[in-house]
């Protein structure tokens, strides 16, 4: 799932938000056909929503595989916001009755939820089934993370914060009926059986016969639908889009991409379902995929209706993880599914929109992975995720640099036989997990190559190479001299542009392993320049970038803080780095951290503090051209906020005059825009 960084939220592609977490055993085991799915759960279920009154009542039967050992107690997770559940066993008679429950505290790494277990009224024979009758209801005004119940619109995400229990198994099957209020329209995962009316209320029902993890959307929407091609579009909105049929074929052009990439997409139907803005907020997500049909928030769907990259993010989940998982207990952490989703970004990025977006693209997240390193935040891609907590550090990474070096891997063994190596992948694991060793196994197997070099110095150790470049002509020869430094030695390959005075331009390809590498050529020509890597394709930084990312070291930890909602933390270390300012500020920093200063407090409610950040950041010889737009924006923000239009107009004014100075328009000029309109 996707939500940018709060500190860029308008100027990187690079998503830092909560990424699908794993629950449970796999959805599959070895030996099992594709369509035998008795080793899953079966649900039965009725769910009762009441939106006006935040409330769901949720009851009816789990059919528990049989297990090897006789069992006398279940563990099973369930959001503490939906209380005490009551659970009976239904089969086998040997053990009928109800369970004793006792509540054994808060789920670690999902959000509200409280893990349970029940004592059985006698033991389960092994290799017995048992079914389990189900029953219970919550909710609140507030509403919890991840789960959103409301007139306005309802949404849930299972695998963040469990809405439906879990007795250790991620995937399942069933029927699942949803009643609602007549006006109410339901997604959710499975195929749509049926809607009926009863006394004023829409009866949905959804089977899902392949091993699926159960969400759902609902809400007073209105369907948008292109049905021409293979694959049926579908919007799901609360309010009127602009271009949205526009978005409708960017959706379909962005499935058949990664189709190319990751094989047959694996539904019937693609569907986007808006999600109300403030409930979005508060869970933390601009879009989120869920099995079968992802969500985004409704200001967010506004500003970015059809941008490639976050849908080509987004729909690549429907592969990893919900198609082929992790299994626990595994290394890779956020490299099954979030760095993946972020190559499908790329990969969409570059089919759609260009190979010069593409290289933007890769650029934005070989930047923030430089300025992570230089604050110490460089974990190993290859570690298993953390067993405590939410890995925000490992999510970002993933995002930053695990898919560029799952480019530069396709680069290296070639994109043909990548591909062919994920097709198989998605083919022979299909609803079940694959370990991060046997998904690395595959990929060489198919490289046929080997790869472990590759998957040591850019999976299982820390760092980014950092290269200078001199180059000399001399005697009609031309000498160039790469220099890695600041860490291990990286084995890399990259072009090597020669740009000629006469306008022409040569590319030689520089084999770099050590601490220096030389390529010296004869040639008659006046050389202009020489370039290495002018495209980026392989992640490394310049000496000068590694200088600005460690000179904003105390600006990305408090980003990493406040991406993680440590709000006091976030201030502490922007106030901090206030202390520790470059003697000569040439990167602007001190422009950077009042602007997020000042930004926390926006968001705080704290206007007159923010606009006193502001105020001071303006007066700084030092603005970077990339955030002044967004300090003019925010001030515009507050000046609405006040009733302020003279400022409104101005500071929206000046958004757009720093985006022209760029050259290019982002969401914030689309809100600009929005904003100047009467």
């Amino acid at each position: 799932m996707s939500r940018r960084s709060k500190s860029d939220a308008a100027s990187s592609p690079v998503p830092t938000t909560t990424a699908d977490r794993a629950v449970g055993r796999a959805g599959g085991r070895p030996g099992s056909g594709p369509d035998d799915h008795s080793h899953l759960p079966h649900h039965d279920l009725d769910i009762v929503l009441t939106p006006e009154m935040h409330r769901m009542e949720v009851s009816g039967t789990v059919a528990l595989p049989p297990e090897t050992t006789s069992r006398d107690t279940l563990g099973f997770l369930l959001r503490e916001d939906l209380g005490q559940p009551r659970i009976e066993v239904l089969e086998p008679r040997s053990c009928v009755g109800e369970l004793q429950l006792q509540a054994t505290g808060r789920d670690p790494k999902l959000g509200a939820t409280q893990r349970w277990e029940g004592r059985l009224p006698a033991p389960c024979p092994p290799d017995t089934s048992l079914v389990l009758s189900v029953a219970y209801a919550g909710g609140s005004e507030s509403n919890g993370r991840w789960l959103h119940l409301g007139s306005e619109g309802s949404f849930s995400s299972w695998y963040v914060s469990v809405w439906l229990p879990t007795f250790g198994y991620r995937r399942g099957t069933g029927t699942l009926r949803y009643l609602v209020p007549k006006a109410t329209v339901v997604k959710a995962t499975g195929r749509l059986i049926s809607r009926e009316e009863h006394d004023g209320r829409a009866l949905y029902t959804f089977a899902a016969d392949v091993p699926s993890v159960f969400d759902f959307a609902a809400g007073p929407y209105t369907v948008v639908q292109r049905r021409e091609g293979r694959i049926p579009v579908s919007l799901y909105l609360l309010h009127p889009l602009p271009r949205a049929e526009e978005f409708l074929t960017s959706t379909a052009d962005t499935i058949a991409v990664l189709e190319e990439e990751f094989g047959p997409y694996p539904f019937d139907e693609v569907s986007i379902v808006e999600a109300p803005t403030e409930p979005g907020k508060i869970a933390g997500f601009e879009a989120l995929a869920n099995q079968g049909f992802l969500l985004a928030r409704s200001d967010f769907l506004r500003a970015n209706s059809h941008e490639v990259w976050w849908l080509g993010h987004e729909l690549t989940h429907f592969w990893f993880p919900f198609v082929v998982g992790q299994a626990e207990g595994t290394g890779g952490s956020f490299m099954l599914d979030e760095a993946l989703a972020h190559y499908g970004a790329l990969r969409s990025v570059e089919a759609l929109s260009g190979g010069a977006a593409a290289e933007r693209f890769r650029r934005d997240g070989g930047q923030e992975a430089i300025r992570l390193t230089a604050a110490g935040y460089d974990n190993l891609l290859a570690a298993p995720s953390t067993t405590e907590g939410w890995d925000r550090v490992g999510y970002q990474l993933s995002d930053a640099k695990g898919h560029l070096v799952y480019d530069m891997l396709a680069r290296t063994i070639g994109r043909d036989r990548f591909q062919s190596a994920l097709h198989r992948i998605t083919r022979e694991h299909a609803a079940t997990d694959i370990a991060w060793e046997d998904f690395l196994n595959s990929i060489e197997a198919d490289a046929d190559q080997p790869l472990q070099w590759f998957y040591e110095q850019w999976l299982n150790r820390p760092g980014v190479p950092t290269l200078s470049l001199v180059w000399s002509q001399a005697k009609a020869r031309l000498n160039c001299v790469v220099t890695q430094s600041g860490g291990p030695l990286f084995r890399l390959d990259m072009p090597l542009q020669i740009e000629f005075s006469d306008g022409t331009a040569r590319v030689h390809e520089l084999h770099i392993e050590g601490e220096t590498s030389e390529l010296d050529i004869p040639t008659d020509t006046p050389v202009h320049a020489v370039r290495l890597d002018p495209h980026y394709t392989t992640l490394h930084a310049t000496p000068e970038q590694w200088a600005e990312a460690e000179a904003r070291r105390f600006l990305t930890k408090g980003r990493v803080a406040w991406d993680d909602e440590d709000l006091d933390s976030a201030l502490a270390l922007f106030r901090e780095g206030l202390d520790h300012l470059p003697e000569i500020d040439s990167y602007g920093i001190e422009f950077l951290l009042r602007l997020h200063i000042g930004w926390l407090h926006q968001e705080s409610g704290r206007f007159d503090e923010a606009m006193a950040e502001y105020e001071l950041a303006l007066t700084e010889p030092v603005r970077p051209a990339d955030y002044l737009a967004r300090l003019y924006l925010n001030l515009a923000t507050i000046a609405g906020e006040r009733g302020d239009r003279e400022r409104v107009v101005w500071a929206a004014q000046n958004v757009l005059k720093a985006e022209r100075a760029l050259g290019k328009e982002t969401d914030r000029s689309r809100q600009a825009q929005q904003l100047l309109s009467p």
